[in-house]
């Protein structure tokens, strides 16, 4: 199975059920309560103002396959306490990775998904998870959504936008349908990847690179003239 999540050095842990919250002297230990929903928070983006984005999955244990779990996407004041939180996905298990800033403050998420249905429309039936990208305004509206796959499992590692708006997807793949048609790689040894999107997260192109254990060679799928 491929595993890239990197957890945070600084962890950001949510418990249950009505508010407190407290700054550890070894770091960034937040503990709120509120609801009844355990969080996982794998990435953060903080504002010049002191407040900060976390992003991550709404199961303390991370998400669990079994289950449905949905992304989660918090805002919390600069004195650590919760602004507002929001849930993405659909029917099945679906979690956040990454979150970057435009220059203009509309935020880019990143992370996995299974569903095909609900915040997903665009998500690929009978397959396993696969990069998932949205773009949000700063009060966590959906503006665009895009993933990547279709057949094997896929693992998104990083996302990163320029100036001028392209957004770039990293990571790495099994599959060798889809979006990664041309992956030549032996079963189940995973190739790496690099994907290109516009501001809407329309479908550029995709590139493939040669693992070290693979032989193969480069392969590309260009998805639109670019």
């Amino acid at each position: 199975m491929v595993r890239t999540t990197v957890y945070l050095i600084i962890s950001l842990v949510l418990l249950t059920s009505a508010a407190s919250s407290q700054v550890s002297s070894q770091g960034f230990d937040v503990t709120l309560k509120y609801a009844d929903t355990l969080d996982q928070y794998l990435d953060m983006l903080v504002n010049p103002d002191g407040s900060f984005y976390v992003v991550g999955v709404d199961s303390l244990n991370g998400p669990d396959l079994t289950q449905h779990h949905q992304g989660v996407l918090c805002k919390f004041n600069a004195d650590f306490s919760l602004a507002w939180r929001r849930t993405y996905g659909g029917s099945k298990t679906d979690w956040f990775t990454k979150i970057k800033r435009y220059k203009d403050g509309t935020l880019l998420i990143g992370g996995h998904t299974w569903s095909n249905d609900g915040d997903v429309p665009y998500g690929f039936a009978n397959t396993v998870h696969c990069p998932w990208v949205l773009i949000l305004d700063s009060t966590g509206n959906i503006l665009h959504g895009n993933a990547w796959g279709y057949g094997g499992q896929s693992e998104l590692v990083d996302i990163s936008v320029t100036s001028d708006y392209k957004i770039f997807i990293t990571g790495a793949t099994v599959s060798n349908l889809g979006d990664f048609a041309a992956n030549t790689g032996p079963p189940f040894v995973p190739q790496f990847f690099t994907a290109l999107a516009d501001s809407q997260l329309n479908k550029k192109w995709v590139k493939l690179f040669v693992n070290i254990y693979d032989a193969a060679p480069l392969g590309q799928t260009m998805l639109k003239n670019y």
